[in-house]
Order: structure tokens, then C-alpha cells, then sequence
């Protein structure tokens, strides 16, 4: 038994979180997360859209759990050109297959 936390040193946005257009730098928005996770509060984090694009920078002002989760503030700090984007999301794309194959 235990306490099943999530560490997330990255931010995916979900369905109900602003559209990723909207997000430019110094906006600032609330989201929840399902689950309990432990955030970085005031570091740059990445944030990445639902389908895992990597958008630009961003970090958590604030955490706190709920019943519904955890509940965050978030700063957007930059936002990547489409170019930067792409090589962002490549590059995260080659780790991941990289983890994923060590632990096979």
C-alpha cells in the first residue's frame, strides 16, 4: 500500500486547460490534474500540448492538492517558434524511445 504521487518536472496541457494559440508569454492560468503530483514551484519547466508538442516554458506558481486532484497556477514564460517547437518535440521523441527501450 501507499500514497500513489505523481513527480512531473513537465506540464501537458489537458482538454479544459486555455487552447495552446492563446498561450503567450506571461499569461497566467489554473489547471487540475487527476491525481496527486508534486510540481517544481517557480522553476521553468517545458509544456507541452495534449498530443505532447512541445510548446515553450512555463512554471508552477502554486500546487495544491484536492479532492479532485491537484490543483496549479501557472505562469506561461516563453513560447517556442514552430521551428524551435519541432526540434523540441523531436528531440523529447528520440529520449522517450530511448527510456522506453532500457526498460524493456
Amino acid at each position: 500500500m501507499g500514497f500513489r504521487t505523481e513527480i512531473n518536472t513537465m506540464l501537458r496541457l489537458n482538454s479544459s486547460d486555455p487552447k495552446p494559440d492563446s498561450l503567450q508569454s506571461g499569461i497566467h492560468f489554473t489547471s487540475t490534474k487527476v491525481n496527486n503530483r508534486i510540481y517544481p514551484i517557480g522553476y521553468a519547466i517545458l509544456f507541452l500540448s495534449e498530443d505532447w508538442k512541445i510548446l515553450g516554458y512555463c512554471s508552477i506558481q502554486r500546487s495544491q492538492t484536492t479532492d479532485r486532484g491537484t490543483e496549479i497556477e501557472v505562469e506561461i514564460l516563453s513560447r517556442f517558434t514552430d521551428e524551435e517547437s519541432n526540434i523540441y518535440t523531436s528531440r523529447f521523441q528520440e529520449a522517450i524511445g530511448k527510456t522506453r527501450e532500457l526498460q524493456q
